[in-house]
């Protein structure tokens, strides 16, 4: 019978590896998919440990399997099925990747039933094309949410998108454009946090691009 061995010191040292590189920027480390194999919640319970700023999951499903196991670090989840109901994740404190009008509307929803105050992550396509709204709705998103902030059912805590790490000129394009698109939140009347836009190859790439977190999955578990 073959055996796996997880190192979770090695874990440990490429995060602060990370925290290096990032030059002061708050880390996201992703433990979706049972942390890429590797076990989600001793992984996360680990990070937790070495003091990560977040971690991050595919859906609310893996947001509440940390929350029901003990983590209580700050916890975004971003893929969502076209019914999701969001009432369990706000109860659970759980932030919310949002990526159109519809999941804004659901969001809001929860957000009448709970009674607590939604934390949002806008995300918005800068290029990858596999999540986010595009350039083309992402007015009327930022707008959404803008007046929903007003209504104190949700706060806008980041902005983000995904660099795709194709091309050099592919990544700057991308950065040009997710600049232009924290603008038009700006403009809209949004106060956030955080921008995040980088995951593991583009936060080694572009150490200096001074924005607040960076999202890290594949380099916590072992990158060349």
């Amino acid at each position: 019978m073959r055996e796996l061995i997880i190192d979770l010191d090695a874990i440990v040292a490429n995060l602060n590896r990370f925290k290096e590189i990032s030059g002061g920027a708050k880390v996201m480390g992703v433990v979706k998919a049972n942390a890429y194999g590797h076990g989600m919640i001793e992984v996360a319970r680990k990070l937790q440990a070495a003091n990560i700023d977040y971690l991050g999951v595919a859906d609310v499903d893996e947001a509440l399997e940390l929350r029901a196991a003990g983590i209580r670090t700050p916890v975004l989840c971003w893929l969502h099925d076209p019914d999701q109901d969001f009432v369990a994740a706000l109860e659970g404190d759980v932030e919310i990747g949002v990526s159109s009008l519809e999941q804004l509307d659901r969001v809001a929803k929860a957000a009448e039933q709970t009674k607590k105050v939604a934390g949002i992550h806008l995300k918005v396509d800068t290029g990858l094309s596999r999540n986010g709204a595009t350039m083309t709705d992402w007015g009327n998103l930022v707008q959404g949410a803008a007046d929903l902030t007003a209504q104190n059912l949700v706060r806008v805590i980041g902005v983000f998108s995904h660099l795709s790490s194709t091309s050099e000129a592919d990544d700057q394009a991308q950065i040009a454009i997710f600049g232009q698109a924290v603008q038009q939140a700006k403009d809209a009347g949004l106060s956030f946090e955080l921008r995040h836009l980088t995951a593991s190859d583009g936060t080694i790439s572009y150490p200096g691009l001074g924005l607040e977190m960076v999202r890290v999955g594949l380099g916590l578990y072992g990158l060349s």
